[in-house]
Order: structure tokens, then C-alpha cells, then sequence
């Protein structure tokens, strides 16, 4: 008897009686840590298998000279090499198809903290000490005196410094309602701010481009898919984890997860930041060099209008980037060609509109993939 809980998107630990074992990532591209041995596991799009990243030859249970721990303790080198590769790669793939799994929090009415309180003892003391300064020990009654009107003076002060402070945290507070209020409002200059912030961490660079009404335009910057990785974990017929070149086909098809996610991680994080959006229209470009004139430029390689409430129900954890962005988007603009659906930068000439977003975004501004 065991359980199994779900720590975060696409990492979950399942416990047993053969001890506690992690899976991180997808059904895509899911690795298998902890008791018996690492594995990888695929179970869509181009790539499936299930691998156990230790070697793997018959374990004996006769007596005799050899243990089970002693023949799992003869890995080579180059075995040992083999193994961490596959992981790496294994977690590459992991990161590139979870992509759109992030989750926000949504954003909440800023609160002021209370205002710290005043330490009227320490108030005190320096008002004493600088009263008795010079006084003789001796003179006890003006030192009395000195005292009583210290602490008087020290309690009037701490009581200002007490009352400053609370002004100054309601009038935080009165100009962060300004703000929430203008947020809630969808008011452009508020909204935009409050994307360009929340986008500035990114791993693909992304940008607010305009806020009309309830609806906002954005561009996120795709990596180029010399980014992909080269390699993909397998196995040998005898079970033995082996490292392959990945097919064009394999990687074409990984290229659009990783843009399809990052077009959707930035329009869930563009809702949770913005609640009053009811819709993002964003476009994903990617680089495409610099002008003759030392101006970067780029491509769009995707385009869509996706509805908050579009995103309300979806399964993130267990149906790919490129399911979801066709399922939700209203509207949806790929350049897909061939069989194998391989992306293509978007043709300018017959969208007049993506044409104009294209023509406000700057390149250099907009970072690097």
C-alpha cells in the first residue's frame, strides 16, 4: 500500500513499501528518481520509452561469491558518464515541455504593513542622557527633576513619531488603492507597467505592446531552435541506457512545444498580474539578425487571441503546449508546413495587422532568446 501526491506541476512523489520515489515532468518527458533506479520515461508526441538509467543486466539470486550490491557497484566510467548525460538531457527535455505548466498567483489588493511600533524605552533613554549630560551625580534633586521632564518630552515624542507613522503608511496605502483601483480598471498606462515588471525575470524576453479596453498585446521572444537539444536518452535491446542523435522530425516537433509554451506561460502570467484582462493578443517572434543598418529584427512564428476564460479547466500537467494553444486560442496563426507540421516564419504580406504589431515591437529593447 502506498500514496501519491502532487508537490507542484509536473512533479509528484509516490511513496511505498519500496521507498519513496520523485517523478519530475510530464508524460512527454518524465524522470524517475529514488528508490530502485532512475529512469526516464516518454509517452508522447514524437519520443516513447521507459529507461532504466543504471545499466541493467539479470540479477541473480543464488548464493555463491557476488552480491546484487557488489555487481551494481561495477559501473564504468564511461557507464557512469553515459548515465548523468541521459539525465541532463532527460531534464532539458523536461524544462522545454513543461514550459506552459507555470503557475501565478493571482494578484491581490497590495496591502501596508502596519507601521512598526515606536520604542518609546529607547526615546527615553537618550532623552535622559542628554538632559543629565554635565549634571553631578550629587545633585540628586535637579537630576530628579531633569528626569521627570525627559520622560514627558520622550513620551510627547514617541507619540508623534507613533502618529507619523501611521500617516505615513495610510498614505502608501491610499496611493496603492489609486493603482489597484487603476489596475481593475484595465487602465493602459497602470497595466502596462504592471506587465512590463512582472515580465522583466523572464526567460524568454517578453513585452507588453498596448492595452485596449480589457484586452492587452504582447510579444515574447522564442529561443531559436539552435537551443533544441541534439540528443535523446534510449536504450540499448539488452536494457542498457544509450544516447542518440534526435531525428529533425523529433526536434522540429519539440521546437514547437518550447513555442507554443512560452506563449502560453506569458498569457497565464499576463492574467494573473492584470485581472480585469478578458483577453491577450500576443504574438511570439524570434530573431532573425540585424538590418544592414545595425537594427535587430525578427520573425513572428506565432500568433494567437487566447480569452481568460478560455484557459478555465485546462489539464496543464498532462496534454502538450501545442494541444493546449490550439484548444484555447480564438484566433491562431501558424505557419505549419509539410507532414511533420514544421514551423515557418508567418508571411507578413497577406496579415496587414500582425504586420503593424510586428513594425511596434523593437527588437533591441526587447533583449535576447
Amino acid at each position: 500500500m502506498g500514496f501519491s501526491i502532487k508537490l507542484a506541476p509536473g512533479v509528484r512523489v509516490r511513496a511505498s513499501s519500496r521507498g519513496v520515489r520523485t517523478s519530475i515532468g510530464p508524460r512527454v518527458a518524465r524522470v524517475h528518481v529514488g528508490a530502485g533506479r532512475m529512469g526516464i520515461s516518454t509517452g508522447v508526441g514524437p519520443i516513447g520509452y521507459y529507461s532504466s538509467l543504471g545499466g541493467g543486466g539479470s540479477r541473480s539470486r543464488s548464493g555463491g561469491g557476488g552480491s546484487r550490491a557488489a555487481g551494481e557497484a561495477l559501473m564504468t566510467a564511461a557507464q557512469a558518464d553515459k548515465l548523468h548525460r541521459a539525465y541532463a538531457i532527460g531534464l532539458a527535455l523536461v524544462a522545454i515541455t513543461a514550459i506552459h505548466e507555470e503557475e501565478f498567483t493571482a494578484a491581490q489588493r497590495p496591502m501596508v504593513p502596519p507601521p512598526m511600533p515606536v520604542d518609546e524605552a529607547a526615546i527615553r533613554r537618550a532623552y535622559t542622557e542628554a538632559a543629565l549630560k554635565g549634571v553631578s551625580v550629587f545633585r540628586r534633586s535637579v537630576r530628579k527633576a531633569l528626569t521627570a521632564d525627559a520622560a514627558a518630552r520622550a513620551t510627547a515624542a514617541a507619540a508623534q513619531e507613533s502618529a507619523e507613522r501611521r500617516i505615513a503608511c495610510h498614505q502608501e496605502q491610499a496611493r496603492l488603492d489609486r493603482l489597484w483601483e487603476a489596475l481593475l480598471r484595465n487602465d493602459p498606462s497602470v497595466v502596462m507597467d504592471q506587465l512590463g515588471s512582472a515580465f522583466e525575470d523572464n526567460k524568454a524576453p517578453a513585452a507588453p505592446l498596448g492595452v485596449d479596453g480589457s484586452e492587452a498585446t504582447l510579444t515574447v521572444l522564442i529561443p531559436g531552435e539552435h537551443t533544441m537539444p541534439e540528443q535523446v536518452p534510449g536504450h540499448t535491446a539488452a536494457g542498457n541506457v544509450s544516447i542518440r542523435k534526435m531525428t529533425k522530425r523529433e526536434r522540429d516537433e519539440l521546437y514547437t512545444l518550447l513555442v507554443a509554451g512560452y506563449l502560453l506561460v506569458t498569457v497565464k502570467e499576463a492574467f494573473a498580474v492584470a485581472p480585469s484582462l478578458t483577453s491577450v493578443r500576443i504574438v511570439a517572434v524570434s530573431s532573425a539578425g540585424r538590418s544592414a543598418y545595425g537594427k535587430r529584427r525578427g520573425h513572428a512564428v506565432a500568433a494567437a487571441v487566447i480569452s481568460r476564460e478560455s484557459l478555465i479547466g485546462v489539464h496543464w500537467s498532462t496534454v502538450d503546449a501545442r494541444t493546449v494553444l490550439g484548444d484555447v486560442a480564438s484566433e491562431l496563426l501558424l505557419n505549419e508546413r509539410g507532414a511533420n507540421k514544421v514551423l515557418h516564419a508567418i508571411d507578413l504580406s497577406t496579415e496587414p495587422e500582425l504586420d503593424a504589431i510586428m513594425s511596434a515591437i523593437d527588437f533591441d529593447e526587447l533583449g535576447d532568446a
